[in-house]
């Protein structure tokens, strides 16, 4: 994922976000993008959909 968002060759991402009672997340991203909101989604179960523009 990251070479291609690193050639610009990336619109849009999408993320399931599922929450966790414990232990510790996975840091998607190294370095900082530019990412504009375009919707969330929120599912019954506590998951919840989030979509992004990548503004390059």
């Amino acid at each position: 994922m990251r070479s291609l968002l690193d050639a610009g060759l990336v619109d849009e991402i999408r993320l399931m976000v599922c929450p966790v009672t414990r232990g510790e997340g996975t840091r998607v991203f190294q370095d900082r993008r530019e990412l504009k909101p375009i919707e969330v989604t929120a599912f019954e179960n506590g998951v919840v959909l989030l979509r992004y523009a990548v503004e390059n």
